[in-house]
């Protein structure tokens, strides 16, 4: 009978890992909500210039004309102003297998890109500088005017005269107004000498006033309301100790077309190493019609805050 060969048996150990389940989405960083380009006019730029024409002189010949009388002249003169559009972009580079193996990233990666020139354009359209290839901000070298306030004032009672310069100034009524955090916790929790909340408590009424309300007084993004104003409240407009109190027409944003994000591996060797760059860029300027339409205040501290 023929040998019977017998080949000694090898025992395969497969190497087990666990495959811990990942919960669907990201879990994003929080950045500062915008604000204030929401609360002026937006409109679309057709050129790389945004040209706007301004009535200089203006004086009223009016009066009373006898029969036959010379009708007394008035006198108009214009201006042009013209404001340049500037350019606010970001990139990223990330690996060819992220985006094909995770889709969810390509789509948030975009909107985080996004996000951040959204976020620098907020900070260049108020303290942006006037040269260089920042958008000119509203509180940098615009004739804006600046109110301080009094020592002997607290923060709310600053705030009121404020509006009220450009009533009598400006001849505009004021519409929202822009506050840090910090400044607004002072102006809200301002107290009697009985501890009694001047704007109100939490779950009361106003002052004075135990009986409950409704929720409600929310404005489009508006925290509270002050002087009938809705708030605005925050970090924008840099440290505490500022507030900028304006109008929507006062003010117009020009986009040159909108927000583009576009990817691309042809740069330097990305296409070698599974590479690709996501740009992110928006161009857009800012036009102001009516420098008396806002008002920087400055608070000065008093008792009270």
């Amino acid at each position: 009978m023929p040998a019977l060969f017998r080949f000694p048996c090898r025992s395969v150990h497969r190497a087990t890992h666990t495959v811990l389940p990942v919960v669907p989405g990201i879990v994003d960083k929080l950045f500062q909500p915008l604000r204030f380009e929401n609360l002026i006019l937006s409109g679309q730029a057709t050129t790389n210039t945004i040209r706007v024409a301004v009535e200089g002189t203006a004086t009223s010949g009016a009066a009373g004309v006898a029969e036959g009388g010379d009708k007394p002249q008035s006198t108009l003169a214009f201006s042009t102003i013209d404001e340049p559009v500037k350019k606010i972009a970001t990139s990223l580079v990330i690996s060819d297998e992220l985006l094909e193996d995770a889709p969810a990233v390509q789509a948030f990666v975009n909107g985080r890109l996004s996000l951040f020139c959204n976020i620098e354009a907020e900070r260049q359209l108020l303290r942006g500088s006037s040269g260089g290839n920042e958008v000119q901000g509203l509180r940098t070298s615009r004739n804006v005017q600046v109110y301080t306030g009094g020592t002997a004032d607290n923060k709310a009672v600053q705030t009121f005269k404020a509006m009220n310069s450009m009533r009598g100034s400006a001849l505009l009524e004021p519409e929202w107004l822009i506050v840090h955090p910090t400044d607004f916790q002072i102006m809200r929790l301002l107290a009697d000498s009985q501890g009694q909340l001047l704007g109100g408590g939490p779950w009361l009424g106003g002052y004075g006033n135990t009986s409950q309300t409704g929720a409600g007084g929310q404005i489009a993004g508006a925290i509270d309301t002050m002087c009938g104003k809705p708030v605005y409240v925050t970090t924008a407009l840099g440290g505490a100790g500022t507030a900028l109190i304006g109008t929507r027409d006062g003010a117009q944003v020009w986009n040159r077309g909108g927000m583009t994000v576009e990817a691309t591996n042809a740069h330097s060797d990305y296409f070698f190493k599974d590479l690709a760059a996501i740009r992110a860029e928006r161009r857009l300027g800012l036009t102001v019609y009516r420098s008396n339409a806002y008002v920087e205040l400055r608070f000065a501290v008093g008792p009270g805050g």
